[in-house]
């Protein structure tokens, strides 16, 4: 059980942000919009969470045992109390030299109490954000063609519920020699009821938002997916009366998301669900290598080589093509995270 009294007070974005199309708007002094969160609020309120487990190993017989249980999680801050999560895990000793490893279970994600405290803070009234089309620069409230929509709020959803992934995992482990050994593992991870953010006063298709003298409310929604798999390959060689150790691992893998963030809103909040695709962490291949071994007089050579593949980012327009706010408009048939930048090599020695 953990517990406490939070109060916050929070000044981000007082004195307002710009944002440029392009490097050339900014040398021109054409912004496209201007943001800025009026109001200071001082925040209190208590967060309650809760956890009980249930775990019992059973061991089959000497080469064979088995983990079984469960949890269960609840938050004061959500009314969605009943979240029981299974687990399952095994290990066998099997003929061979080989050991398997496997299991699988259901993992809850807490509410953050950051997120709770947005909503109580950025209400529209005592807090709201402020959103300018087209402003004016340095001043923003005075441009030709000067947009200034009404201040904004943040919201949690009526049906909000704790997200969850599901985890499973399969490895298994051989000494192929006396010196090497072996590793392979794969993991596999579903998150359901994922956190992400919506406008739901983006204006429709005939450009009026459904709640006119209004700006942008963003909506926290527990809709999200989340999608991971990795495969790990695992090598160690040891030498240990000659002090030598060397290993290497490679993993192939991907992470796939509707959103990186609770609140990062998509690029058209009248389909949210067109946000899915890779996660900024979704590095296809990582390699590592790591070398320590004696050297002279006393002294050890250390080395180390991490590589890995591009990570991902989006390509935009750079411009507020559906007018909702947020500049994070795609060229048409451009998904979220599809370009990739370089790849990354970093290599160290030590003595």
């Amino acid at each position: 059980i953990e517990g406490g009294v939070n109060r916050n007070f929070d000044a981000r974005n007082a004195q307002g942000t710009f944002t440029f199309s392009s490097l050339e708007a900014y040398n021109a002094g054409l912004p496209l919009q201007f943001t800025q969160r009026n109001g200071q609020v001082d925040t209190r309120f208590t967060d309650y969470e809760a956890g009980l487990y249930w775990q019992d190993d059973i061991r089959v017989n000497r080469n064979f045992s088995v983990s079984v249980g469960a949890r269960q999680e609840f938050q004061s801050l959500m009314d969605d109390k009943l979240n029981v999560m299974p687990r399952l895990g095994f290990s066998w000793n099997a003929p061979a030299k080989l050991t398997v490893r496997g299991g699988y279970g259901t993992f809850y994600d807490w509410y953050d109490s950051g997120l709770y405290d947005q909503t109580l803070r950025v209400n529209g009234v005592s807090q709201r954000d402020l959103l300018i089309m087209n402003p004016g620069y340095p001043i923003p409230f005075f441009g030709a063609d000067t947009v200034i929509l009404p201040g904004g709020r943040v919201q949690a959803g009526a049906d909000l519920q704790m997200p969850y992934v599901h985890q499973a995992s399969i490895g298994v482990e051989r000494a192929i020699t006396e010196n090497l050994q072996t590793q392979l593992s794969y993991q596999m991870m579903r998150g359901r009821r994922q956190m992400r953010s919506v406008n739901v006063n983006a204006p429709g298709p005939d450009g009026v938002r459904p709640e006119p003298n209004i700006g942008t409310v963003t909506e926290f929604e527990s809709t999200g997916r989340s999608l991971s798999d990795r495969f790990n390959v695992n090598l160690n060689y040891r030498l240990p009366n000659r002090r030598i150790f060397m290993g290497g691992n490679y993993t192939l893998g991907q992470v796939k998301n509707h959103a990186d963030s609770a609140t990062a809103l998509p690029a058209n909040s009248l389909d949210p669900d067109a946000e899915w695709g890779p996660s900024f962490q979704d590095v296809r291949h990582r390699v590592q290598a790591q070398a320590n071994f004696p050297f002279f007089a006393g002294t050890r050579i250390n080395g180390n080589v991490n590589a890995q593949s591009a990570t991902p980012f989006t390509i935009t327009t750079g411009i507020d093509d559906n007018l909702d706010g947020v500049v994070k408009d795609r060229p048409v048939g451009i998904g979220r995270n599809t370009a990739r930048g370089t790849a990354r090599v970093d290599v160290s020695l030590r003595v």
